[in-house]
């Protein structure tokens, strides 16, 4: 299982909304500050995400998500690996049935590569709605799993308030 922290920032029925930050895969890296390549430059993003809150998480609290390495292999393996093959495959095929039919070596290539991008734009469109419907079932979602640090309650005469914290984002900085 991986495990990363993030804070509640809202909650929304039995859901809670987490921010975190997004890893690199070269954490560990000493030159992962000045390193140009991460994000384009622009280094850690914030991620926003909607999880079920199943352990009474409320704003303000840092809590620890989870989710299988099985799911994250999962959804690499179809986003990287089923386009690549889906843009080969296709135009691979549909050169070597226009070889059979008798098209010349120039349309063939042609029609593989026309055949080969079609093939690529259709398994995203695949891919978009298995997205939607992974969404509604609820899988490969990170799980909320404990309260690591309760927020700070401030107690006023109007009742509790949690202190708020403002993100901006890239267009409020600039």
């Amino acid at each position: 299982m991986i495990q990363e922290q993030a804070v509640v920032v809202a909650l929304d029925g039995d859901h809670a909304v987490v921010v975190g930050q997004r890893q690199s895969g070269c954490g560990s890296c000493h030159q992962e500050g000045a390193c140009a390549t991460l994000s384009f430059g622009g280094g850690h993003k914030e991620v926003r995400l909607r999880v079920a809150n199943r352990v009474g998480a409320r704003v303000g609290d840092r809590v620890l998500l989870e989710m299988s390495e099985r799911h994250i292999l999962r959804a690499s393996f179809l986003a990287y690996i089923v386009p690549v093959l889906a843009l080969f495959i296709g135009g691979f095929l549909f050169r070597q049935l226009g070889l059979m039919v008798g098209v010349s070596s120039q349309s063939a290539e042609t029609l593989g590569g026309v055949a080969g991008v079609v093939c690529l734009m259709l398994v995203f469109l695949w891919l978009k709605r298995h997205n939607r419907q992974m969404e509604v079932a609820g899988g490969g979602r990170p799980l909320l799993k404990a309260i690591i640090e309760e927020a700070p309650q401030e107690t006023t005469s109007e009742g509790t308030v949690f202190p708020l914290q403002f993100h901006p984002r890239r267009q409020d900085l600039g």
